[in-house]
């Protein structure tokens, strides 16, 4: 299991299929970014770039969060 997908929580709720397939778009796209993101991360010991990576990474977590609620709720 990747950085991105353990940060993403690949499972679901009981919810219909379209917004199980609309949820789990989110979180392959969220966790490809992380991933990429992590590659920066890993190619640099700057440490303002390094903050910078992780605070991109927590806030695309939190949006993947947010967007999945979304679909979820309704």
């Amino acid at each position: 299991m990747t950085i991105g997908e353990k940060r993403m929580v690949m499972s679901y709720s009981p919810i219909n299929d379209e917004q199980k397939a609309n949820m789990l778009e989110v979180k392959k796209k969220c966790s490809e970014l992380i991933n990429i993101i992590e590659g920066y991360k890993n190619s640099t010991q700057d440490k303002d770039s390094l903050r910078w990576f992780s605070i991109a990474q927590k806030d695309i977590e939190t949006g993947g969060m947010f967007a999945v609620k979304g679909i979820t709720n309704g």
